[in-house]
């Protein structure tokens, strides 16, 4: 039991950190960008986190909820994601322009998305320490992974939408927070992945996985469908205009159920 609780005290810990740093930076950009700003980086970040649904493959949940083989059933997940990320990657890449112009009707989308793939890839890369180290109840170590990442990408963003980067400040900020994301957890976390699989503990791993992405679609529809709407009929003026006002009951909620739900899912 007191473990359950030193865990919720850092999910709590990191979730408030990181609602106190992302409010002071959001009101800081929302002075120096444009709702069109916002509202291109709105409709890629919608396909990037759709895209999420694939490529993570529900792994994460599945390595949690795994009591044996846990070497074995990383390797797999690892790998999956890894090559599910390439290829997500490489498809957001090259149908980049086709989903901007038939969705958003936004051609600055087309080269936002393109450069934002590289996001997937590094996603890729890390999610399966993150899944582990919630598996483990380690939430002080994932505090200091999300406080280095909320932090960064405020830090590069600013200055340069000080410089009239626009939409670009919030691009290169997101990415620079995600490679470091992946550099801390690399260096904090014990698990390394290698070539070690099993057939059978694979295949129940890949079922699990397939019913929690499933359940991530609908996750997914009920976040953005909104979003999607507005985006698609209205344009990325008005999504941006959107995005921002729905910010803040999010974040509250979000301040509420966030640190909760990994912990009660680990846990149980």
């Amino acid at each position: 039991m007191s473990s359950l609780f030193h865990s919720f005290k850092w999910s709590f810990v990191s979730e408030l950190s990181s609602k106190l740093v992302t409010p002071v930076v959001f009101i800081v950009l929302a002075r120096l960008l444009t709702p069109e700003d916002f509202g291109v980086m709105a409709s890629a970040l919608m396909v990037i986190t759709f895209s999420q649904i694939f490529w993570e493959a529900g792994m994460g949940k599945a390595l949690i909820q795994r009591q044996t083989d846990r070497m074995l059933s990383a390797n797999f997940a690892f790998y999956i994601n890894v090559f599910l990320g390439l290829l997500v990657a490489l498809s957001l890449y090259l149908f980049s322009e086709h989903i901007a112009n038939t969705i958003f009707n936004d051609f600055r989308v087309f080269s936002v998305l393109q450069v934002m793939s590289i996001q997937v890839i590094l996603g890729s890369l890390s999610s399966v320490h993150i899944a582990l180290m919630q598996k483990d109840m380690e939430f002080k170590k994932l505090f200091w992974v999300r406080f280095a990442t909320i932090s960064l990408p405020g830090l590069v963003s600013i200055p340069l939408a000080l410089n009239g980067m626009g939409y670009w400040s919030l691009v290169i900020g997101t990415l620079i927070g995600q490679f470091a994301q992946v550099i801390v957890l690399w260096k904090i976390s014990d698990w390394r992945p290698c070539l070690d699989f099993n057939m059978s503990v694979s295949k129940e791993i890949a079922t699990f996985g397939a019913w929690a992405a499933a359940s991530g679609i609908l996750t997914w529809f009920y976040v953005w469908v909104d979003s999607l709407i507005v985006g698609t009929y209205l344009g990325s003026s008005e999504l941006g205009i959107f995005r921002t006002g729905s910010q803040v009951p999010i974040m509250i909620f979000a301040l509420i159920f966030a640190p909760i739900i990994p912990v009660l899912y680990s846990h149980l």
